[in-house]
């Protein structure tokens, strides 16, 4: 019996090797690419070397668009986030939001706290304080978010004035974009 498990032993043994052989053969082996494709032939080198290696367009330095002075946020007046009276304020905007009845005003107001959000978050960074900048960059994304769905709720429903509310909220987003474009820079 000891004879009969030992043969059984072996021909499985010798199964599992011939399987594994038949794999490893018949698999095609995994090369790498061929090395010139790591090579970078971009036409902004003025020497004729490979360069081993990858480049992003983002990693070049590249000059810094001249940016209108309109097109820059003034400097933060009044309270900063990080303030304790951040919070006041903040409810002091929403005081003047609910006071406000007509909605294509209540949407410039928006617009006009979306820009002071900016200007915090322009203040922050120069101050060197990037973690409360990124709250005031928040609460202005949020801030225009807002803007945008009730400026498309009014534009649907023809409500006077939101002609005029759209050609505004394009302006200023146009500004903040590149606003904020000089602000990354």
């Amino acid at each position: 019996m000891d004879r009969k498990i030992r043969n059984f032993l072996y021909r499985i043994l010798l199964s599992i090797f011939i399987l594994l052989s038949a794999f490893f053969l018949i698999t095609p082996f995994a090369s790498a690419s061929p090395p010139t494709s790591y090579y970078d032939w971009g036409p902004y080198y003025n020497i004729k070397e490979q360069v081993l290696g990858v480049t992003f367009s983002s990693s070049e330095k590249l000059p810094v668009p001249d940016i209108p002075k309109d097109a820059i946020p003034p400097q933060a007046q009044g309270i900063l986030p990080g303030n304790p009276l951040y919070t006041f304020e903040i409810f002091t905007e929403n005081i003047q939001l609910a006071l406000t009845f007509n909605p294509v005003q209540k949407e410039v107001q928006r617009l006009a706290f979306a820009s002071e959000r900016l200007s915090e978050v322009k203040t922050l960074i120069d101050q060197g304080r990037p973690d409360l900048a990124n709250n005031a960059a928040s609460i202005y994304k949020n801030t225009m978010d807002t803007v945008s769905k009730n400026t498309q709720s009014l534009s649907s429903q023809n409500a006077q004035g939101s002609a005029d509310l759209v050609a505004k909220v394009e302006d200023t987003a146009a500004t903040h974009a590149v606003a904020a474009q000089s602000l990354a820079l």
